[in-house]
């Protein structure tokens, strides 16, 4: 029997918590049952190696009113056609609205989209195109019982969303250790954009230098806001206490996790289930985090780390010096971390999670597959 074919669709993979997330349901499907092709429309991405082995298509959209869009679209609907595409899996709202359409007019028999965050930064015009096309989808996947509940609210049938948290891999071999001994080092790890609140991140700073000057402080990440954040730490005369490192590989990111004392993400909205708390969680680091979105369906308050008011650095360096003063509590906050990320947010459970979805969504429609 054909291995039963995905076409995820997504509009970049550039460096991201959803693009890394694509790539692992891409790539970690059960082989003997399906077969993952991916779409996407960045000009400026290249392959990841995780995808080698993954037939990868790229089209053309700019934007999705110009009359070239239809043209793109007729592309989408005819490969889906061709390769006998059975599962339509989108990644948000710029593959939301393509990907559906295609899916549609190819009829494709399951359609399946998804909404990673809260959708603060979608304008009303792009709410209301998303929760129509929601109408013409099987499922919308979400990562969060917040999302779940905000769109419930807003109207989707309950019975249309599907809570499927993001996973993590949790590697052997760093937890504990002497993170708790010598220099501490605080580090937040995320793309440079408004709703990260790099600037609260460096007040925290300047307050936990005052009264612990051997802490050192490190950001990893690019994005739009990196020279303005960058501009801010020397004004407020952070130079040298705080390090960019910019964007890294994942393999480097696992290192840095495993180096840190403390992780931080002083978001102050719009989080789906950050990606970034999980793995710290995973690497057994306590983790300090705003109370918004899905966060506090990851930590724990207390016990896996701590929950903060957002846009509050007083409240952001009384945590970070907590850690630092109660180093055995803290020790037990980052494994009781890492036993719930072990226990909830493998990533193994999460591809399980898709699998499991396609399977009941082709079954609905008469195509009894078994596994």
């Amino acid at each position: 029997m054909r291995r039963l074919q995905v076409l995820h669709i997504i509009d970049t993979l550039k460096t991201g918590g959803t693009e890394n997330r694509c790539v692992e349901i891409a790539t970690g499907l059960n082989e003997r049952y399906f077969e993952s092709h991916l779409l996407h429309f960045d000009k400026g991405t290249t392959r990841p190696e995780k995808l080698l082995s993954v037939p990868i298509v790229r089209v053309d959209i700019t934007s999705f009113r110009s009359p070239s869009f239809l043209r793109t679209l007729w592309q989408i609907v005819q490969y889906i056609k061709a390769q006998d595409i059975k599962i339509i899996q989108t990644y948000g709202y710029y593959s939301n609205v393509p990907g559906i359409l295609a899916g549609y007019l190819a009829r494709a028999p399951a359609i399946i989209a998804s909404r990673r965050d809260m959708g603060e930064f979608l304008s009303p015009g792009q709410r209301r195109l998303e929760h129509l096309l929601w109408r013409l989808a099987d499922r919308v996947v979400v990562n969060a019982t917040a999302i779940k509940q905000a769109l419930a609210h807003a109207g989707v049938p309950l019975e249309k969303l599907v809570v499927i948290p993001n996973g993590v891999v949790c590697t052997e071999g760093f937890v504990g250790g002497d993170r708790m001994n010598g220099m501490p080092r605080i580090g937040m790890i995320a793309n440079f954009r408004k709703q990260k609140d790099y600037i609260t991140f460096l007040d925290a700073a300047k307050i936990v230098l005052s009264q612990r000057p051997d802490t050192h402080f490190v950001t990893v990440g690019s994005g739009p806001r990196v020279d303005e954040v960058r501009s801010y730490a020397r004004a407020q005369g952070l130079e040298g206490r705080v390090e960019f490192l910019g964007t890294m590989s994942e393999t480097s990111v696992l290192a840095i996790h495993q180096s840190l004392t403390v992780s931080v993400l002083s978001s102050h909205g719009n989080e789906g289930l950050p990606n970034v708390v999980l793995e710290a969680m995973a690497a057994g680091i306590p983790v300090i985090a705003s109370d918004v979105g899905g966060t506090r369906e990851a930590i724990v308050d207390g016990k896996t780390g701590f929950l903060i008011p957002p846009r509050n650095p007083a409240a952001l360096a009384e945590k970070i010096l907590w850690v630092l003063k109660n180093s055995e509590e803290a020790r037990t906050m980052g494994m009781e971390g890492r036993h719930r990320a072990e226990s909830l947010f493998s990533l193994s459970k999460m591809q399980e999670s898709f699998e499991n979805l396609y399977v009941q969504l082709l079954n609905e429609k008469g195509y009894c597959i078994g596994r």
